[in-house]
């Protein structure tokens, strides 16, 4: 700004050469998006039956002690 006060030209700098890559955003959203949509194999592990959990495939605990007098 000093240059134009005293009377200096002033003149625009020349834009870089190979400017950065523009990425557009809500495309590479939408293009996330689409792949999380495709069906997983999920419904065929659910078809499978589930395990009992330890506890139910226990039998039934032994019989405690009687306690001494």
């Amino acid at each position: 700004m000093q240059k134009k006060v005293e009377g200096h030209e002033i003149t625009m700098a020349e834009a870089p050469e190979g400017g950065a890559e523009v990425i557009d955003l809500m495309e590479a959203l939408r293009a996330s998006l689409d792949k999380k949509k495709a069906p997983a194999p999920a419904k065929a592990a659910a078809e499978e039956p589930r395990k009992a959990p330890r506890r139910a495939q226990q039998a039934e605990p032994a019989p405690r002690k009687a306690a001494r007098k």
